[in-house]
């Protein structure tokens, strides 16, 4: 079965993103305590993981909502 996703890709702020998927929201926030100032994504306030840039955070975020789907 192949599932179609859609993304939205929201900025609320200098540094914070609101990513939708279907009707999932994630939040990716800049952290510019990382050596990279990478992004952390967060999930019910709670960070999950941290990517070196938006796009990384993106495809993590898919993947996390590919197995909460399945």
């Amino acid at each position: 079965m192949l599932l179609i996703m859609q993304i939205k890709t929201k900025k609320i702020a200098k540094g914070y993103y609101q990513i939708t998927i279907n009707d999932d929201v994630y939040t990716v926030e800049q952290n510019f305590d990382l050596f990279d100032n990478g992004w952390q994504l967060e999930i019910d306030d709670e960070i999950i993981d941290t990517c070196s840039t938006l796009s990384e955070a993106k495809e993590v975020i898919k993947q996390i909502n590919q197995k909460e789907t399945q």
